[in-house]
Parts: structure tokens; C-alpha cells; sequence
């Protein structure tokens, strides 16, 4: 099962052409000859992780805090399933641990600019399409996911939740708020999101899952 070609299953995969780039985290795949990433693989540094196939270095980590950087060689197989489980694992960490940090700065800014206070904020991977929730007792959870999403998009969630503070539905009157904390019509701004995101939807969930 280890070889199983990923790839030729129609799957989404992380390879040599994926780039994520948000305003808090970039991931970048650089490729350099088999020996260079061999002779890189004996030596560890604070950041780098490192999979090995066959007791042989296939792909190199490098995380600074922000920005991945997935050093490979034109022996890398992408297709590889269990390649492809340590890259999402990477990954998923890296973006966690940002928007762990991120997040409840970004909501604490708009409690601020709107005059509205959580009682706790925190960041859960959330299932499905949940992108955040908020509880009666003024808790809300964000998902990490939203990190990645252009920072106009990451502040419409948490102005979403945000609204729930004040409507805990999601009748008219809850539209009307989000209208007047978003600065423009909610509704028609929820739809352009769907529709600007599209597919990069299920591409988080991928990563995320």
C-alpha cells in the first residue's frame, strides 16, 4: 500500500506546484538534486522535520513560524500515500499553531472597533463547512481553516460569530447586524465568498481533515 499513486485516484494532492499563500502563512516547494537533500537530511535544526522512505530522506520540512518551506528532489513521489498523510500532518500543524495565535488577536481587534466582547475565544477544527460557531454563553470557536482564506474573508467569519453575540439565529433581523458590523450587504457578500472560494473549499478540507 505504500506506493499507492495517489495522483492517478483523481485525489487532491500536495506536490511541486502547490503554493498556499495567505497574509499569515505561505508554503513553498523548492527542489534541489538527490545528493544536496541527502546531505541537508544529516543535518537537523530547529524547524526542519524530515520523511524518510526506505531509510532514505524523500522530503524536507522547514518551518520558521510563518512560512513552510517543502525542500524535495526529482526522486520525490508525490503519489506516495503515506507521503502525502506526513505532508497534511505537516501541514495541519503549521496552520494550527498559527491560527492559534492569529485568530484571537484578529477577533480581539474587532471586539474594539465594534464594542462587542466574547466571554472566550478559541480556535477547534470544526466539522464539515463550519467554519466557526457561537454558543449562548458568548463562547465562540473559529477554525483554523479561515487563516488561509484572504483576510477580508478570515474577518467576515468573526464578524459572523461575532453577530451571534447580540442574534443567537440566523432570522433577518441577525442579517441586518452582520450588514451593519461587515460595512455591506451580508447576504450578497456570503454568496460572493462561495463563489470566489469554490473548489478551494474542498482543497482546506483535504489538508484540514
Amino acid at each position: 500500500m505504500e506506493d499507492e499513486d495517489m495522483s492517478a485516484k483523481g485525489r487532491f494532492i500536495i506536490n511541486a506546484n502547490t503554493r498556499i499563500c495567505s497574509k499569515y502563512f505561505r508554503l513553498t516547494c523548492h527542489q534541489v538534486d538527490y545528493d544536496t537533500l541527502l546531505s541537508e537530511s544529516r543535518f537537523p535544526c530547529p524547524g526542519r522535520d524530515m520523511y524518510f522512505r526506505s531509510g532514505v530522506c524523500s522530503v524536507i520540512t522547514q518551518f520558521d513560524g510563518r512560512n513552510l518551506d517543502v525542500i524535495y528532489s526529482d526522486r520525490t513521489s508525490w503519489g506516495n500515500r503515506l507521503l502525502q498523510h506526513w505532508l497534511r500532518i505537516k501541514l495541519k500543524e503549521c496552520i494550527i499553531s498559527i491560527a492559534e495565535k492569529v485568530l484571537p488577536d484578529r477577533l480581539h481587534y474587532w471586539e474594539q472597533q465594534k464594542g462587542l466582547k466574547a466571554k472566550s475565544v478559541s480556535v477547534k477544527l470544526l466539522r464539515g463547512k463550519t467554519l466557526g460557531r457561537c454558543f449562548h454563553d458568548g463562547r465562540i470557536e473559529l477554525s483554523p481553516k479561515i487563516l488561509l482564506m484572504p483576510e477580508s474573508y478570515t474577518d467576515s467569519v468573526i464578524l459572523h460569530e461575532m453577530a451571534h453575540l447580540k442574534y443567537h439565529h440566523h432570522r433577518q433581523s441577525f442579517w441586518n447586524y452582520l450588514s451593519i458590523l461587515l460595512g455591506e450587504d451580508s447576504k450578497a457578500q456570503s454568496t460572493r465568498m462561495d463563489l470566489e472560494m469554490g473548489i478551494k473549499y474542498f482543497y482546506l478540507d483535504y489538508i484540514m481533515q
